[in-house]
This record gives C-alpha cells, structure tokens and sequence, in this order.
C-alpha cells in the first residue's frame, strides 16, 4: 500500500485541540489528516483568523489537510434567502479547503438522508458543485445510511446534479453495517466516487454490528486497494478509527499503520 495516499481522520480525536490531535496522527507515522469539520478542528464557516490558525497547526506537525468532514447540505433550505446562507457556509469551507491543500469535502444529503430530502436539495447541489469545480475541489456524500447507502439511487443523484465534481464518499464498512453488499456496492458507485473511508467491522451473533480494528473484521482492504487501482481513483484513502473504547488512537493508529504496511 501507498502510505502517501493515506490520511487519517480527526473524529477519533475530536474531543481534543487540532494542535494536540494533529501530533498524535503525526507520532502514529501519519503525513495527512481528514478534519472533522466541527470545532475544535475545523469550523463549518471559516474566518480568516480560523484558518491561520489550522495552517499552523498543520504546519507545527507536519501534518497537511486532505479532506475536510464538513455538513453542507444538512439543513434543508427552505428559501431562496437559505440556500444562499448555506451557499455562503460552504463557499467559505471551499475557499479554506484551497488555502489548507485539501482536495476534497464531504457534503451531507439532508439530516434524515431520505430520498425526498436528498433529491429536494438537488437544486443546491449543483450550485455548490460548479463552485467547487472552478476551484478544483471534489465534493462526496459519504455511504451512510437511507439514500446514501442506496447505490442505484446514488448514481442517479450523481447523474442529476451533473458535475464529475460531486460524487460518493465510499465507506466499504458503513455499507456493510446498514446490510448493502459493499463490493456490489461498489460496482454501481465506482464511476462517481470521489473520496474513500477505511475502517473495519463484523456482524456478531447478536445481529448487531461491531467495529474492529483493521484486518479483525469483514472488509477486504487487499480488495479495494485492488479495485480502486483498477479504477484509476485519483484521491486519497482516509483512516477512519472509530474504536476509541477498544483501545486509545495513540496506540491504535500505530497498529494500523503497520497493518497497512502489510498490503
């Protein structure tokens, strides 16, 4: 595996300063960083000042922004006077994306990710798509549950709004927790995926779902590498440890990095 298309995200460490989580993504062997795009690590409208202060603490580190965890596109604008606001909410997240490096953001299809909601903000959608194509940007709603972990209506999505610009978050392991074939999954979604999750999980004998670390779970890691290779995919594999209970990132992230190594 390609270590310099690995970044790590931030969520295991959001309780903490950016400064403090940057270090421990850079002491487990970490160049890049996913942000949550929440405080403390990144606030969804950024100001200048804001941003100064995450270029130092990228610079500090080591560490340099990959992707940003944003929520644009969680509420659901009503009005022509909210779709600007939110307009203006990710603009701002777009031009700090620019600024700290990142090459993509995660949009959001609406807070219960219904079909309606997220056919209804089609119309923001594509505003905020040509945005981020005059700017390089990628944006991707990440494979979550309700319509974003509906494939075929995904890429129906993806068709409407029209942009190679906007496309799908693929979490192989949140596919597999809301019961979608993942590698089917895939086969539908890979023209239209513009970022990438990795972490692991199992379904336990009590039907409920476990997350893992990587390598103890269902997730074929040597397969996605394999199809992502043969899909040409341009962007970077984000690291997503969401096991903070079963042991803490400092130690944690070590293991997966040599797991990683082992690919």
């Amino acid at each position: 595996m390609d270590l310099s298309r690995i970044s790590v995200c931030s969520i295991p460490l959001r309780k903490r300063p950016l400064g403090e989580a940057l270090r421990v993504i850079a002491d487990a062997g970490f160049a890049k960083v996913d942000l949550l795009g929440a405080e403390p690590h990144f606030p969804p409208a950024p100001d200048d000042g804001q941003v100064r202060e995450i270029e130092a603490a990228a610079h500090a580190s080591g560490v340099r922004v990959a992707n940003l965890g944003t929520y644009y596109g969680r509420p659901l604008p009503a009005t022509e006077e909210e779709t600007e606001a939110e307009l203006d909410t990710a603009r701002r997240g777009m031009e700090a994306a620019v600024r700290l490096g990142a090459r993509s953001l995660r949009i959001h299809p609406g807070k219960d990710r219904s079909r309606e909601t997220g056919f209804a903000l089609i119309p923001f959608f594509r505003r905020v798509a040509a945005e981020a194509e005059e700017r390089g940007l990628y944006l991707g709603i990440e494979t979550h549950g309700g319509l974003s972990s509906d494939a075929p209506a995904m890429v129906e999505l993806c068709r409407e709004v029209g942009s190679r610009h906007f496309g799908v978050l693929y979490d192989p392991c949140n596919c597999a927790q809301h019961g979608v074939d993942y590698k089917a999954a895939w086969e539908t979604l890979k023209d239209h995926v513009t970022h990438v999750h990795l972490k692991d999980g199992r379904r336990a004998a009590d039907g409920s779902w476990q997350r893992v670390h990587l390598g103890q779970g269902e997730i074929d890691a040597r397969w996605l590498l394999d199809e992502l290779d043969r899909a040409a995919y341009g962007g970077d594999i984000a690291l997503e440890y969401e096991i903070n209970e079963t042991e803490a990132p400092e130690t944690g992230l070590l293991k997966w990095r040599a797991y990683c190594e082992t690919l």
